[in-house]
């Protein structure tokens, strides 16, 4: 298990990223000095002389070297769905009317704006197979689920990675947009086409819930009723938790929703859990921080300092050490000089 361990930690974040183009995170469960297999040398051996013609048997033995005449091309199935993973398929199709509409009704309105990328036959051909065979239509409901996945997690892998675009997104001026009001939806659409005992559902539902919950928190700042939305957010945020209770992204919101709740020390609980899955992650490093600044302008005022200051103590160090393992010298200077005013 522990060889499986490395060979997943050194080979696939950059093997299958060159692929996906998206971050890669391998993770493997079990015991690590767990036995999995034994490798037999010499039958290892012989097998790569075979798969090369390389075997010192007659010709009459039967050799199994393989070649190749160059690429396998790829089914329709294959093109069609490789057409939607390129696209931003929020933009693409109109989500906001697929909730009522029958299932076969959807499946042609995908399968219609995408069947440019086949030839014309091809194309018709692998629409009746669609709706006529069962195996093809069920393979087809299942992509069609996976790829709704695959954009939905790629906006979380650039937040993650706090790509530019997606954070300024997700500032409270651009509420306006609903964009994320759809991303719950697509999920919903995806949803209808997976049983609730497959893996992918599950996923799928932690971030249905995870994304209502941002699109409420974006519209808070500018609500006459921020209260009212901040618990509605707060709901969809815990039915997240209840589901994937180790996900630093949910974490992150649940300490951002209690602060607005002023329920500080939940608010920290978060954000601290969030470093602790996540530790290279800055943004939780942050919302921590303007908490404890937060925090120490309260104490001020109240006159409450000392109980509070030994926890901030702990926090301002974990905080230094992230700075100075993640900055160059000079930024870290600069962001000490920062992090020791907030602290003072």
């Amino acid at each position: 298990m522990q060889e499986l361990s490395a060979y997943l930690a050194k080979k696939v974040p950059d093997e299958v990223s060159k692929i996906t183009q998206k971050d890669q995170n391998p993770v493997s469960l079990g015991k690590p000095n767990k036995l999995m297999a034994i490798v037999n040398d010499s039958v290892l051996k012989t097998l790569a002389l075979e798969s090369t013609g390389q075997t010192t048997g007659s010709a009459s033995e039967g050799s199994r070297s393989i070649s190749f005449t160059g690429p396998r091309e790829s089914t329709p199935m294959e093109k069609f769905f490789n057409s939607i993973r390129r696209s931003e398929l929020e933009k693409e199709i109109e989500f906001s009317q697929t909730s009522s509409m029958p299932e076969g009704d959807l499946i042609d309105l995908v399968f219609n704006h995408f069947q440019s990328t086949l030839e014309p036959q091809e194309a018709e051909t692998f629409k009746q197979e669609i709706h006529s065979i069962s195996k093809v239509n069920i393979q087809f409901k299942l992509n069609l689920a996976a790829v709704i996945h695959d954009r939905i997690q790629h906006l979380i892998n650039l937040y993650l990675k706090g790509d530019e675009e997606e954070l300024e997104r997700r500032q409270y001026y651009n509420s306006g947009s609903n964009e994320y009001d759809l991303y719950p939806i697509m999920i919903e659409t995806a949803l209808r086409f997976l049983n609730k005992d497959q893996p992918l559902y599950h996923i799928l539902e932690v971030k249905k819930y995870y994304f209502a919950g941002v699109a409420l928190k974006l519209k808070i700042p500018l609500s006459t009723n921020p209260d009212s939305l901040v618990d509605l957010a707060l709901g969809q945020q815990l039915k997240a938790y209840q589901l994937e209770a180790n996900a630093a992204y949910i974490h992150n919101e649940l300490g951002n929703l209690y602060k607005y709740k002023k329920h500080y020390d939940v608010s920290l609980e978060h954000y601290l859990k969030a470093t602790e899955i996540a530790p290279s992650w800055a943004i939780p490093w942050s919302n921590m921080s303007s908490l404890y600044a937060l925090q120490k302008r309260l104490v001020w005022e109240s006159k409450q300092g000392k109980g509070q200051f030994s926890c901030r103590i702990g926090c301002k160090v974990r905080i230094l050490i992230w700075v100075e393992t993640m900055s160059s010298p000079e930024i870290y200077c600069l962001q000490r000089n920062i992090i020791e005013r907030l602290f003072i």
